[in-house]
């Protein structure tokens, strides 16, 4: 898993979120600082550089940046409805979800793939065994040679990045307010948008189950010496990653006043219970280690299971309750609010200039 330092020590602050003086030379995203260098390479003049993210991870939020940007209707000069950012918005995160969900349906074959016995038809004569044969094979095909929790961390860890600037989601906040929707209005939106943070809550609980069954829910190992890709490399943007996290829930939580994971605790709980199963110390930004906030072991799902977190049913469940009907289906996200998909007598029927913004 090939790594990049996602920020000098340079850049911590104080508690008080003010600067820390440090000895580090001034942040120039990467030309003399230790932004952007290779993190397995140990650069000798930014040893122990304190931030990793991958490097795949940064390419995706700006992907994520130009989706949510393509559903402004002002960079557009164009005026469709007051809420088109904050469902734009909503859209995105859904479509987002629906990329972790196929990860993780791949991932779900690969691991049916290798339990499902192989079994020569030959050795035990029937239809059953046959199918039994046909069937691993048929998954083994489907679900390719990748490791598909690489990519479902790709989306969590992209994610992470992207809230890490509490000002994205402000439109999002928008969504529910009361000042341009009719009361019914009003509580549907509020239900949708607690729902998605929940929903976003019990996807991060999946994804760190699925590494606790990886092996990799640990401690990152050292850098220096270590091969990119390596078994013993492990997660290196882990502990930033899972202390992100919480930061994006709680400021997701200011939106709309209350969040859990899903089930009768919050996310907090399940994040605390993990590091401190596994030893993993939880980054901040001043001194390299968080606080942990007081919170009872709980009774985490057992590692051997596919579906520790019950994802499919909850996702499910969201689909029905939020999704809209897509031919004999109900679905999430899409490209309704992409205004560059729209036609181009689309576009100009809103425009503000009555022409096509996107024509020459």
């Amino acid at each position: 898993m090939t790594m990049r330092t996602a920020g000098c020590s340079n850049l911590r602050t104080s508690k008080n979120n003010e600067p820390k003086i440090t000895n580090q030379p001034k942040c120039d995203n990467g030309i003399t600082c230790a932004c952007n260098k290779p993190a397995l390479a140990a650069p000798p003049d930014h040893p122990g550089a304190p931030y990793v993210r991958l490097r795949a991870a940064t390419f995706r939020v700006r992907d994520i940046i130009s989706e949510t940007q393509s559903r402004w209707p002002d960079l557009f000069d164009m005026h469709t409805t007051e809420h088109h950012v904050s469902y734009g918005f909503q859209e995105v995160i859904e479509n987002l979800v629906l990329e972790f969900d196929r990860a993780f349906e791949t991932d779900v074959l690969r691991t049916q793939a290798k339990r499902v016995p192989k079994m020569k038809a030959v050795a035990i004569p029937g239809v059953e065994t046959r199918q039994q044969t046909r069937d691993a094979e048929k998954w083994v095909a489907k679900a390719g040679k990748r490791k598909a929790w690489k990519d479902m961390w790709l989306v969590v860890t992209a994610m992470a990045a992207f809230f890490s600037d509490e000002s994205q989601a402000v439109p999002w906040y928008h969504t529910d307010d009361p000042q341009h929707l009719e009361a019914t209005q009003h509580l549907e939106a509020t239900q949708h948008l607690e729902a998605t943070q929940q929903l976003l809550g019990l996807m991060f609980c999946t994804m760190l189950a699925r590494l606790e069954r990886e092996g990799l829910l640990r401690e990152p190992a050292a850098r220096e010496g270590l091969e990119s890709g390596s078994a013993e490399e492990g997660v290196q943007d882990l502990p930033v990653v899972m202390a992100l996290w919480l930061r994006m829930m709680h400021g997701l939580h200011k939106g709309t006043g209350s969040y859990h994971d899903g089930s009768s605790f919050g996310l907090d709980g399940v994040v605390i219970s993990y590091a401190q199963k596994h030893g993993v110390k939880i980054v901040r930004r001043d001194d390299g280690t968080m606080e942990l906030p007081e919170a009872s072991a709980l009774d985490l799902p057992s590692p051997t299971s596919l579906d520790p977190w019950a994802w499919r049913v909850e996702l499910r469940a969201f689909k029905r309750r939020h999704g809209t009907r897509k031919g004999e289906r109900l679905s999430i996200g899409g490209q309704t609010y992409d205004l560059t998909k729209w036609t181009r007598q689309e576009r100009a029927a809103k425009s503000l200039t009555g022409k096509d913004p996107l024509s020459s």
